[in-house]
């Protein structure tokens, strides 16, 4: 079992716990999580919302006497969030979250190197959006949206000719229904459905000297509009050097919503935002306790989905394209520890030709620890994050200055049960 208690700034507190139990081939595990802060709100277009969030989970499992498990799991969650925006305090304006989600699966060993698994799930979500009309403002807006999604998953794992292989197939069909209520425009309600189909084929195989893995995946939504994707990666070892390279090619798709696509501000016609992306890198290690590793990488986006204020609705309008490097070394003994990562990462509009929002170009990260004794440790980190573009308040570009945070930590284990502080931005630096 676990419990933990923490306190900030704005207002803000968060606790969480778990327990897990085992008897015999019986297991049960359940935990919760509560948060809440107050947030601020500034004329100047800064802000934190207002926030409260609290979930519970439960997990049931019983293994069989053939060695075949059965897992149940409940979930449900309620977020509300308020709104301040300047340059007047909306305090009516609030978002209210639901959620509740249930899965069933069962894991069937039918051979020592093969075994299936069987899964059905299901979510019910509810979404409420709501500004009512008050003494400063007389104008008000309502929308409301409650989905559901049923799923099935089947997958499958084997060995054969050499390799792990994974074949699996899942549907998943959504139903939603949408309320839209204003004082500008005209009641609106609609209640779509969409289905998902996609099949996939994974095969992992190791050589002496190296690793291989591919795989590909087919869907199709409602029956007509198929899609593929892929991924394959390879890896080559020289084993006395301790030394690796690989690299990795991808593709990626992500659908558009329903609510992107049959609300009022919607388009029925979006296309899937898709991705391509490769990856090659270089890793050092030294025994056990030290790592270097170097890493190349670039990611293209096309028909990326957002909003056009001009049409009023959501359009396919963007392509992007985002390419970095990263160097990160890992150091760890019986006395301590130690991490440094450094990034340059180059994202772009490839439209606009513009730097995309919120994405610094410089990146870093370090922290260091001390094992003082077996039961005390005591740790440092530091976080810096370079300058980036983002829209102020009048809804111009501007450039956010670069900042560094600090933290630090200490645990102790005692009977058992470990204790930890830790201060966050121990600096009390401003930024965002």
């Amino acid at each position: 079992s676990s419990l933990e208690v923490m306190g900030g700034s704005l207002g803000t507190a968060k606790g969480q716990a778990e327990a897990r139990a085992r008897s015999g081939p019986l297991r049960l595990a359940v935990g919760g999580s509560a948060f809440r802060t107050d947030g601020v709100s500034s004329v100047k277009g800064s802000e934190t919302d207002g926030r409260d969030k609290a979930s519970a989970t439960g997990i049931f499992g019983y293994e069989l006497a053939n060695l075949d498990q059965v897992q149940v799991l409940l979930n449900t969650n309620q977020e509300k969030s308020s709104y301040d925006l300047p340059p007047k305090d909306d305090v009516n304006a609030n978002t209210q979250n639901r959620a509740f989600q249930w899965k069933l699966r069962y894991e069937s060993k039918w051979q020592t190197n093969a075994r299936s698994t069987f899964m059905l799930s299901g979510q019910d979500v509810d979404r409420d959006n709501r500004n009512p009309a008050d003494l400063a403002d007389a104008s008000f807006y309502i929308d409301q949206s409650r989905g559901q999604r049923q799923s099935f998953l089947n997958r499958n794992d084997f060995v054969w000719a050499g390799g792990l292989w994974h074949l699996g197939f899942e549907r998943n069909q959504e139903q939603g229904h949408f309320r839209n209520v204003s004082s500008s425009l005209p009641t609106t309600e609609f209640a779509p459905s969409l289905s998902d189909d996609s099949v996939y084929l994974v095969n992992d195989r190791r050589f002496q000297s190296s690793d291989l893995a591919w795989g590909v995946r087919a869907t199709c939504q409602d029956g007509m509009d198929c899609l593929a994707v892929y991924q394959g990666s390879y890896q080559y070892h020289w084993a006395e050097a301790e030394r690796s390279v690989y690299a990795v090619v991808s593709t990626g798709l992500k659908r558009p919503t329903m609510y992107q696509l049959y609300s009022t501000y919607g388009d029925p016609g979006l296309r899937a935002e898709k991705s391509q992306a490769f990856e090659a890198g270089f890793v050092q290690r030294w025994q056990t306790f030290q790592k270097l590793r170097l890493t190349l990488f670039q990611n293209r986006f096309d028909d990326l989905i957002d909003y056009d204020f001009i049409a009023n609705r959501s359009r396919n309008v963007k392509r992007a394209k985002a390419q970095g490097i990263e160097v990160s070394h890992q150091w760890d003994s019986a006395m301590g520890d130690a991490k440094i990562s450094l990034a340059q990462i180059s994202s772009k509009n490839e439209v606009t030709d513009q730097r995309l929002l919120r994405r610094p170009i410089h990146q870093g990260a370090a922290d260091a620890g001390l094992k003082w004794s077996e039961f005390l440790y005591f740790g440092a980190e530091l976080q810096y994050t370079g300058s980036r573009e983002d829209i102020d308040s009048n809804g111009n570009r501007a450039m956010v200055a670069d900042f560094t945070l600090v933290n630090v930590l200490t645990t102790y284990k005692w009977r058992g049960v470990q204790y930890f502080v830790r201060v966050n931005n121990v600096a009390d630096s401003s930024y965002e």
